[in-house]
């Protein structure tokens, strides 16, 4: 499995230092071009499974996820 961190410029040199193989800078991009960024970085198959590590608790993040 191939890993792409996603998270603040300034996180980018832990990202890799943990595994990562490619980084996105949230800073940089809209969650759009988030979305079309991994879709590039992948060759157009997108991300078979997501991790979200976030320094809060389940029911805060799910609530603060919008519906698609």
């Amino acid at each position: 499995m191939r890993v792409i961190g996603i998270d603040a410029g300034s996180k980018e040199q832990l990202v890799r230092d943990c595994g990562a193989e490619h980084f996105i800078d949230v800073t940089k991009h809209d969650d759009r071009s988030i979305s079309e960024e991994v879709v590039k970085t992948t060759d157009g198959l997108g991300a078979s499974a997501v991790i979200v590590d976030i320094p809060i608790d389940a029911p805060q993040a799910i609530r603060r996820t919008p519906n698609r």
